[in-house]
């Protein structure tokens, strides 16, 4: 992507997050939540267990966009972005998708920032059974660190996905967002759950 592409990427990603809270649209669908391109924006919202202050969590989920444009110069494309939202800290975006691709952690005026360095992500099989079917399909698994900004606060899990209102439809889904401990913590918590338990057997 050029720079002057990303800036327009992220002026993109900003108006919509702006304007987001305005055009409440949802459709579940079994385990999968998705949105079509019906007006300017169709968003969803789901709300996440508190956030420990103390120690490394993840939000882990899978996602996908899928469309028939094609890219055009200078004009704003259909896209999804995925942002976790704090109750004090504000907002960070995790990723944007588009016909171009998925566009890792996009910079959002007045945001948090978060390094794509520390993603975790994978391409996946894009869902058969999310109709209508599209041209240029595109779904990943995500594992990202919750900034620390945000932890310790209720957060919200934001998919909002905009049309520039060409004709030419698009739609995006999720699935369940998941926060999950860093995985030594996992691991720590374990082998001590293993020597506490093993103790008390001995001691009997």
């Amino acid at each position: 992507m050029t720079p002057k592409n990303g800036r327009i990427l992220h002026s993109a990603a900003a108006v919509i997050l702006a304007t987001a809270s305005l055009f409440p649209v949802t459709a579940a669908e079994g385990d999968i939540t998705v949105l079509r391109t019906e007006g300017v924006l169709s968003t969803y919202t789901q709300n996440l267990n508190p956030v420990p202050a103390i120690g490394a969590q993840f939000i882990d989920f899978q996602f996908g966009f899928a469309t028939d444009e094609e890219v055009q110069p200078v004009i704003f494309l259909d896209s999804v972005t995925f942002t976790l939202e704090g109750t004090v800290s504000g907002r960070a975006a995790a990723m944007t998708l588009d016909r171009e691709g998925a566009h890792w952690a996009p910079t959002i005026t007045g945001g948090l920032t978060l390094d794509p360095q520390s993603f975790e992500e994978q391409s996946i099989p894009f869902p058969g059974e999310i109709s209508p079917s599209h041209t240029y399909p595109f779904a990943f698994s995500l594992r990202a660190p919750i900034p620390e900004e945000l932890r310790g606060e209720d957060l919200q899990f934001h998919m909002d996905l905009f049309s520039n209102g060409n004709g030419v439809e698009s739609l995006s889904w999720v699935g369940p967002v998941m926060v999950v401990p860093e995985p030594k913590s996992m691991m720590i918590l374990l082998i001590g759950a293993i020597f506490y338990f093993g103790f008390k057997w001995r001691a009997r």
